[in-house]
């Protein structure tokens, strides 16, 4: 009886390819899913990096805010004082003139002076006094994102009581 398949081998190996077909199935669903959340939690980690960057450092030079000064570095951090969470007010008017440049080149050099890839929106508003700071690329590119992952923080500035809200959206 040589070269004969019994009932039971051609049930097993049925089972055996209907065993491993099922578990390919399964991973290659897995994969799309696994590489999304690999994605979102890079742009998670860089929002925050950026976040940590605008609110608790100075920048490069620390005094970018002032006439004459190259920007190398964004950073929001008030220079003198020195403490977490803490902003200057010259540095956030800075800021907003820089974005609001024609032709979006302030967008521009903000994302150079961030060191970033990818394409962000910044949004800052005043709680309790009157900022209102909105750097975004232009509208085509804002459309065009596909997921996104926002960073919230609070932080206070050396203009007496103010505080305010920093939205960072990253995509």
């Amino acid at each position: 009886m040589k070269g004969q398949f019994g009932f039971e081998q051609i049930i097993s190996l049925i089972v055996f390819i209907s065993f491993a077909s099922y578990i390919f199935y399964v991973v290659f669903l897995q994969v799309p899913i696994y590489r999304t959340e690999m994605r979102n939690e890079e742009l998670r980690s860089e929002a925050y990096q950026i976040s940590e960057l605008l609110i608790n450092d100075p920048g490069n030079d620390a005094d970018w805010h002032k006439p004459g000064k190259n920007l190398n570095r964004l950073g929001l951090s008030n220079e003198v004082e020195n403490k977490t969470n803490y902003v200057s007010m010259d540095k956030l008017n800075k800021l907003n003139s820089t974005c609001y440049q024609p032709n979006f080149e302030g967008y521009e050099t903000v994302k150079l002076a961030i060191d970033t890839n990818h394409q962000f929106s910044i949004n800052i508003t005043g709680k309790n006094c009157t900022i209102s700071i909105n750097c975004r690329p232009p509208a085509s590119i804002y459309r065009s994102k596909a997921s996104s992952e926002i960073i919230k923080r609070l932080f206070a500035t050396d203009q007496g009581s103010c505080y305010a809200e920093l939205n960072l959206e990253i995509w």
